[in-house]
């Protein structure tokens, strides 16, 4: 009868890279990578007794490894005095027979009196999903990539996966079904039969932090990935058929590597192709994120979002929603007319597309102002009213500056009563000023109204004030607002780059930063209350409030490089 030692309790987490025996069968050792689930598993090691032990190779004991939803088997073998230990992990509860297999969510850490070494041994014979985590995107890798042309793309959460029940977010690493029983088959073919590489994008904000939450909200998504993984190998080594490696990208973080933005598709073109061109129109991406019209399926609300469909058209990539992809048995690209079908499975095009706006803009005359009054007429006043992220700093510094107007700004002036006073000053020294607000409703304006009214009384002679009024509607400033930010993040090589924070809060350790921009002349990203709130109060400008002129300002970007133009162009929100 085998004798049975508890050896330790661990706590689960993702890999194990390596174990080891010692001869006595008293120490284990293992790498162990990550300590932030909860979930806690038992080793137990069934062996021979210890009078019939052999001390010579081959001989073997085993080693069983249960969890509340994984199960690991490991084989021993006797050599150089040591017992090796190689642990093989499956998916279900039940313990199983010794044989080649992936190790699931658990990391091993120890708990227990006995002696538990890191070792940055990594056994050949065991495929194991490897992890990284740089900057803002955490990358899985199984099993060795292959360089093909064709890519594979999909989501993960509402693509590959739906959670077991009619909640929204994952609860557990085993909270968590195939989205169609043919994703696994698909999966497989699509390596095997089609020579595709599968690659997973998937958006995971909310993982990346040091608090509890956030630490089992990753625990729980590289756990789901893991038995994801485990359950396509089982399903490929059940039918005989080579298992397909996967790769997978989460961005952790709201930055250029969020869907819609291309930073994680970057990545993977950069660092992960070895300089094998991807054939694009033969490439796609599924995702459930689709901006789908409510009844799209029968008592189907409209999408949550439409993130998914603009990363693929960020990439180049035809797009599919999973149920379009997942209920055919083969790949069938849809032609981009079929994609603008409501209430389809199809996803209708995106109503602002950066691309479109540039090619149908009005006429840039529209954009230039008149005639700027003669020195006789001078000085002026001219309000700017528009929404946030509408192009009213960018028209002045390229129509308005060069004319030495005095430029008031309350990013820059931080108080509205600073405004006021510094517009009065100037105009009292014969200064034209343009105010740079948004200046949403009438009692806003009339404030600056009375201003010119005071000083024209002062000079003896009427101070006109013109209104410049911005059209770019909340769809065209939203996507401003993190273009200019993505902008003035991006280095000299055109990437990404975070920004240096100060290491202390001392005046004397701050970065500098140029008005109206954040640390290190980085751009504010606006959040979206900004945008509704000019929305709530905004009234049209009207010709009975005094104004000189009324001129409607239609939002046509302009570029110093073709860089800037083309990264306008992208998705952003």
């Amino acid at each position: 009868m085998a004798n049975k030692r508890k050896v330790a309790c661990v706590e689960s987490m993702t890999q194990i890279d390596k174990m080891e025996l010692k001869s006595d069968g008293t120490e284990i050792a293992a790498k162990l990578e990550g300590n932030e689930s909860a979930v806690k598993s038992q080793i137990s090691i069934q062996d021979n007794p210890p009078a019939k032990r052999s001390r010579s190779a081959d001989s073997l004991s085993d080693v069983k490894v249960a969890t509340a939803s994984t199960s690991a088997v490991a084989s021993s073998t006797m050599m150089d005095g040591q017992l090796h230990v190689v642990v093989n992990s499956t998916s279900e509860a039940t313990q199983q027979p010794i044989g080649t297999a992936l190790p699931i969510h658990p990391f091993f850490a120890k708990h227990s009196t006995t002696t538990a070494v890191a070792t940055n041994a990594v056994l050949s014979n065991l495929p194991a999903v490897k992890w990284t985590h740089t900057s803002s995107v955490l990358v899985a890798t199984y099993l060795s990539q292959p360089q093909t042309s064709r890519i594979a793309s999909f989501d993960f959460d509402g693509t590959i996966v739906k959670v077991r029940g009619n909640h929204v977010h994952a609860k557990n690493a085993d909270d968590w079904t195939f989205f169609h029983p043919s994703v696994p088959d698909r999966l497989i073919s699509l390596h095997n039969q089609e020579g595709y590489r599968i690659v997973i994008f998937s958006n995971q904000k909310g993982i990346e932090g040091n608090d509890t939450r956030s630490k089992n909200r990753k625990a729980s998504f590289m756990g789901r990935v893991e038995n994801v993984i485990n359950a396509v190998r089982k399903k490929a080594e059940k039918e005989g058929v080579p298992v397909p490696p996967i790769l997978v990208f989460a961005a952790t973080g709201d930055d250029w590597n969020r869907k819609p933005r291309p930073g994680m598709w970057e990545k993977f073109e950069r660092d992960w192709t070895a300089g094998v061109v991807v054939e694009k129109d033969k490439s796609f991406y599924v995702g459930d994120a689709a901006g789908r019209h409510a009844g799209h399926k029968p008592g189907a609300s409209k999408d949550f979002a439409d993130t998914d469909h603009k990363f693929a058209l960020n990439v180049g990539f035809p797009f599919l929603t999973p149920e379009a992809f997942w209920h055919s048995r083969t790949t069938t690209i849809p032609s981009p007319d079929r994609q603008d079908i409501p209430r389809s499975h199809h996803a209708p095009h995106p109503t602002f597309d950066p691309r479109r706006y540039l090619r149908d803009d009005p006429t840039t005359s529209a954009n230039v102002p008149p005639t700027l009054p003669p020195a006789s007429t001078q000085p002026e006043l001219i309000l700017f009213v528009g929404s946030p992220a509408s192009g009213k700093s960018s028209f002045a510094r390229r129509h308005l500056l060069p004319h030495n107007y005095v430029h008031v700004n309350q990013d820059t002036l931080k108080s509205r009563d600073r405004c006021i006073k510094a517009s009065e000053a100037a105009l009292q020294q014969n200064k034209s000023v343009v105010i740079d607000n948004t200046n949403p409703d009438r009692s806003t304006r009339r404030l600056y109204m009375n201003v010119a009214q005071r000083v024209g009384t002062k000079l003896g002679r009427e101070i006109p004030v013109r209104c410049f009024w911005f059209l770019a509607d909340e769809a065209v400033c939203m996507h401003n607002n993190v273009y200019r930010e993505v902008m003035s993040r991006m280095g000299r090589d055109g990437h990404w780059e975070e920004p240096v924070r100060a290491s202390s809060t001392s005046s004397k350790n701050k970065p500098e930063s140029k008005p109206g921009q954040g640390l290190n002349g980085v751009t504010v990203r606006l959040p979206i209350i900004a945008f509704r709130n000019f929305t709530a109060r905004f009234e049209p400008p009207g010709e009975d409030e005094g104004f000189a002129e009324i001129r409607k300002i239609e939002f046509i970007p302009e570029f110093d490089s073709d860089e800037e133009r083309k990264r306008w162009q992208i998705f952003y929100v």
